[in-house]
């Protein structure tokens, strides 16, 4: 069996203790040092980055829409992203484990636990210590606005406050710092090493949304930071027409604009979790249990919103609704990338425009339209709906 040596981070404790905050917090200033890794959410609650980047009460409302329970086959499906992974992780876990959800803390190597009583610390310490995992911090997370830390070496101990989901509320110290710097040093992989081991399976010629970037003219820093007016810049003469495999980290919303630029080449996306997904011509709309679609109408547009009831779906899982001609569309839900591009190309023969819901901005993107009052990069915001 092959040993999957990159590192993986878990953050445990208990529920309400700050892990899903602390993650966040951890993986922006990962990003922003340009430190290669990857975010899990092993939560089947609907949560992703964008709960921490959008306005409270939408998000909020948007989370509880889409938050299921732990099924065997979620499960399951995360245990095994951890054990093939491609990037170093950073593993958000719920609350404290039974039985069968314990393989996800097992295919990990490194630990933070979080925890608000002596109780709770003493009975997760003795949970993970029989995992073999490496501890990294044991912090105690409090609401007293009291941040102390009390040793360094060889584990990060104190007491951290100010993981409020509620930016207005959120705030950080030296600790979130300190975790963040060790963190790094543990993920610090060379780029050129990852991009090789990713590339070198792509099934079509490789455009990294950096090379996309500059071709248009943004301003390259070790985040790129995508605005829906950029979309308009790109054109089908930065690709290949042998077909685009595009590979990065961007909004869902640009994935799918650059899969309506370059129709009817071809197109695939590097997914994290399963390496290149390349974009079907045809799709099938027989409906599968691990996928739903609520459509509402309203006025001339469509909106089409992804449900997944077990909180995950696999690549040969999903389908594309049946949707009516002539109107404009759009779609939201807890989806990948890949998966908003393949429902841009399906909707592309028979609708006015298409636009992906973000929440951030709370409001649709669009990324391919034959409406001239509707512009590729505009932004519609009379829009409710899912997230990315």
């Amino acid at each position: 069996m092959r040993i999957n040596l990159l590192p993986a981070i878990v953050l445990a404790g208990p529920p309400h203790s700050g892990k899903s905050v602390l993650a966040y917090l951890l993986t922006q200033r990962l990003t922003e040092a340009g430190v290669a890794h990857y975010l899990l959410r092993a939560v089947p609650d609907g949560e992703g980055n964008w709960f921490f980047k959008g306005e409270a009460t939408t998000v909020r409302a948007l989370r509880l829409r889409h938050k299921v329970g732990y099924s065997t086959g979620f499960v399951n499906h995360m245990c095994k992203v951890i054990n093939q992974r491609t990037l170093p992780l950073l593993v958000d876990v719920g609350g404290f484990p039974t039985s069968n959800q314990l393989c996800i803390l097992q295919a990990c190597t490194h630990s933070i636990l979080l925890f608000r009583t002596v109780q709770e610390q003493q009975v997760w310490e003795k949970q993970l210590s029989g995992l073999g995992l490496l501890p990294l911090a044991i912090l105690q997370s409090n609401q007293e606005g009291i941040n102390l830390l009390d040793t360094v070496q060889p584990i990060i101990t104190g007491s951290i406050s100010g993981l409020e989901r509620d930016q207005a509320i959120r705030s950080t110290g030296e600790i979130v710092d300190l975790l963040a710097q060790r963190i790094a040093g543990i993920f610090r992989y060379e780029r050129e090493y990852f991009e090789k081991l990713h590339f070198q399976n792509a099934p079509l010629p490789v455009v990294t949304e950096e090379q996309l970037a500059r071709q248009i003219n943004i301003t390259i820093t070790e985040k790129i930071t995508w605005y829906p007016q950029d979309l308009s810049k790109i054109t089908p003469g930065a690709f290949s027409v042998e077909g685009c495999a595009l590979y990065g980290r961007g909004p869902v919303w640009l994935s799918a604009a650059v899969a309506a630029k370059i129709h009817p080449w071809p197109f695939a996306i590097f997914d994290i979790r399963y390496g290149w997904i390349s974009i079907p011509d045809h799709l099938t709309t027989a409906p599968n249990e691990n996928i739903e679609y609520q459509i509402q109408h309203s006025g001339n547009v469509i909106q089409v919103e992804a449900r997944l009831p077990y909180g995950f779906f696999e690549p040969e899982d999903f389908y594309a609704p049946q949707i009516p001609s002539g109107c404009g569309v759009v779609f939201s839900g807890t989806l990948p990338r890949w998966a908003y591009a393949i429902l841009t190309r399906h909707a592309m023969p028979h609708s006015r425009w298409v636009g992906i819901f973000d929440p951030a901005l709370k409001a649709a993107v669009i990324v391919f339209s034959q409406d001239p009052a509707m512009r590729v990069g505009d932004t519609c915001d009379k829009l409710s709906g899912g997230y990315e």
